[in-house]
């Protein structure tokens, strides 16, 4: 996708690229409580295509590096109720939003945070604070993301 005017992008296909990179994910667990999750992507991706104004480029909307990491902490306190503390970073390298690499938005790094309870393994109370910190920050395309926000959820099964 390539940023036409201010809020708008469109769909379009690179004539040549050279896209490389590594993904590296780690799993640990201490026992059946605590559980963390973590990825690394590293993508380089180039235009070389024959257009002189975007020849050598950094493909748009592709952020460099890209940074996941989840932990939870789970406890059982009767054979029918059970809580979870829980938080996730998410971190993304700023990348450009034209091909011609003039307009760009900055990195960005999310923190979000929560609490769940499950009652007689089939209703799920969860609490969720998402980007805790109130970054003020853009996704891929420019479009500016909302600050702190707080979220409740009841899931129900059977």
């Amino acid at each position: 996708y390539v940023q036409t005017s201010q809020y708008t992008v469109r769909a379009q296909n690179m004539s040549d690229a050279l896209i490389q990179g590594a993904e590296v994910a780690a799993r640990l667990t201490f026992g059946k409580r605590f559980l963390a999750v973590g990825n690394y992507t590293f993508t380089r991706a180039i235009d070389t295509g024959p257009n002189p104004s975007t020849h050598g480029k950094v493909i748009p909307g592709r952020p460099e590096h890209e940074f996941n990491v989840n932990a939870k902490w789970t406890e059982a306190w009767r054979p029918w109720i059970s809580s979870e503390l829980f938080a996730e970073w998410q971190f993304l390298s700023g990348n450009y939003l034209d091909a011609q690499n003039l307009t760009s938005v900055r990195s960005r790094s999310l923190v979000s945070v929560g609490a769940a309870a499950t009652f007689c393994k089939g209703i799920r109370l969860a609490m969720v604070t998402r980007n805790l910190l109130n970054e003020r920050v853009s996704d891929l395309v420019g479009y500016p993301l909302p600050g702190r926000s707080y979220w409740g959820t009841m899931t129900v099964t059977w």
